[in-house]
């Protein structure tokens, strides 16, 4: 599968976005900040950048720099209002960059980005696709830096609940200004700022403070597990993943 780097805001319409586009490429989230755009792009090889502007503004000129100056034969594509993408005009008018004016249908977003890698489409229906992706009367938010590890922990949940995703704490932190999940799924070994740093900020957040939190990590040291447990979590499953533990844990803590 092609490696896409999709960069935004974290909002429920870039969550859409990531989760019917992750079905055909391998796409991994990050949060619209420059450090961390940079040191991203330092660990992965991206085949190609999907960018929402959506709540961007001339502080985020930065990453555009840096896709234009070091990764000018990464194609970038943009999906924004016209008036969003009028910032970074500067950058957007190279050959580098593509834009896709909102609103817009995620099918064709998809289209766009199959034509800039150079693959064929097939037919698609992206009303259903979205429709799947808002189905489930609770909503879970899952944070783990292994889109793999997403994936799969999506794919437990998606037909019984809505599911949101982030790639990093920070961008945990983020989605979580803007929904109020009803369970949050947290792994603990991430870089920058890993599980325990990441469930601390949460308790510390007056509206998530009482949201129930799941560690679900491969981590298996005493220690860590004692220093986690000190933070109160609902419960604590050990990677690999069961499904029917998952789903078990899930409906214990949230109902159906």
């Amino acid at each position: 599968m092609k490696k896409i780097v999709f960069i935004g805001k974290f909002n429920v319409i870039m969550q859409n976005i990531y989760q019917v586009m992750s079905k055909r490429f391998e796409v991994q989230l990050c949060p619209a900040e420059y450090e961390i755009v940079e040191g991203l792009f330092q660990m992965i090889r991206a085949e190609m950048v999907l960018i929402s502007t959506m709540d961007m503004d001339e502080k985020h000129i930065t990453i555009f720099e840096l896709l234009a100056k070091k990764y000018g034969w990464i194609p970038v594509l943009s999906v924004g209002k016209r008036e969003e993408l009028r910032t970074f005009y500067e950058f957007t008018q190279g050959e580098q960059f593509h834009e896709i004016y909102r609103p817009a249908k995620i099918s064709t977003i998809i289209e766009e980005t199959s034509r800039i890698l150079g693959i064929d489409t097939d037919q698609y229906t992206g009303k259903e696709d979205v429709a799947n992706v808002r189905s489930g009367t609770k909503t879970i938010l899952l944070i783990d830096d292994s889109p793999v590890q997403l994936r799969m922990v999506r794919d437990i949940l998606k037909d019984e609940y809505r599911v949101l995703m982030a790639p990093s704490g920070i961008a945990g932190l983020n989605a979580l200004s803007t929904a109020t999940p009803d369970l949050i799924f947290l792994d603990y070994d991430m870089p920058i700022m890993d599980g325990k740093q990441t469930l601390e900020k949460i308790r510390a957040d007056e509206k998530a403070k009482d949201i129930p939190v799941v560690f679900l990590s491969a981590i298996n040291d005493k220690e860590k597990v004692l220093a986690v447990l000190h933070l109160n979590p609902s419960d604590y499953l050990l990677k690999p993943v069961n499904a029917e533990r998952v789903l078990e844990t899930t409906k214990r803590i949230v109902g159906v």
